[in-house]
């Protein structure tokens, strides 16, 4: 996680990091390893929880936490 946030302006960190450009892709991989981490912590309920990583990475991408509901997460019939 703290990988992630680190690369995410693009430099190698703060301080005099700034001053470098960091990995390309480096944040997007990180955040990538967490979800499959995370996956595989849920095997079981794969699909379940897969859904909700969807729906929390739609939400961050709309400018929102990631923090989205369980009830949000449940497919909805119809």
């Amino acid at each position: 996680c703290a990988n992630a946030v680190v690369f995410a302006d693009g430099t190698l960190g703060p301080g005099e990091l700034k001053h470098h450009p960091g990995p390309v892709g480096a944040s997007e991989v990180s955040a990538f390893a967490m979800n499959i981490v995370a996956l595989g912590k849920h095997a079981d309920m794969i699909e379940k929880y897969g859904q909700r990583l969807i729906d929390r990475a739609v939400d961050i991408a709309r400018g929102g936490s990631g923090r989205v509901a369980a009830a949000a997460a449940e497919p909805q019939e119809g």
